[in-house]
């Protein structure tokens, strides 16, 4: 698998485990908006996230 795909596969589930906490989607909401603007990943990733 690679990293990328294991990265959305693992990125999923965090949010299917989130989806139904409020307080957890606030933190999986910011998490996801620092990993748009900031991880070094998104230089090579071309998945649709």
């Amino acid at each position: 698998m690679e990293p990328n795909q294991f990265a959305y596969a693992l990125w999923t589930r965090v949010e299917s485990l989130f989806r139904n906490n409020r307080e957890a989607r606030a933190i999986y909401s910011t998490a996801s908006r620092n990993y748009h603007s900031a991880s070094p990943l998104r230089i090579c990733h071309d998945g649709p996230w």
